[in-house]
């Protein structure tokens, strides 16, 4: 997320990053999420099983938020 924040952070933008792994519970972490009232936009970034559906109900949550873009991404290691 860092380097993808890279490009935002050098056109003056305020990247914040919410990690819902380190939160006491999903709720925490959705409510940090809606806290940024008034942010350009969100992304959920996932990768398997619970964070998966984690990801959808936060952003279920942010789309009630008119304006608000959501970018939903996902990552799926593998052999290359």
């Amino acid at each position: 997320m860092l380097h993808i924040a890279a490009w935002p952070v050098l056109d003056g933008y305020e990247v914040v990053i919410v990690d819902g792994s380190l939160a006491a519970t999903p709720e925490d972490a959705h409510r940090r999420v809606l806290g940024l009232r008034g942010a350009r936009c969100s992304w959920d970034d996932w990768i398997l099983g619970y964070m998966v559906f984690d990801a959808l109900q936060c952003t279920r949550k942010v789309k009630r938020d008119p304006g608000h873009e959501t970018f939903i991404d996902g990552w799926l290691g593998g052999p290359t």
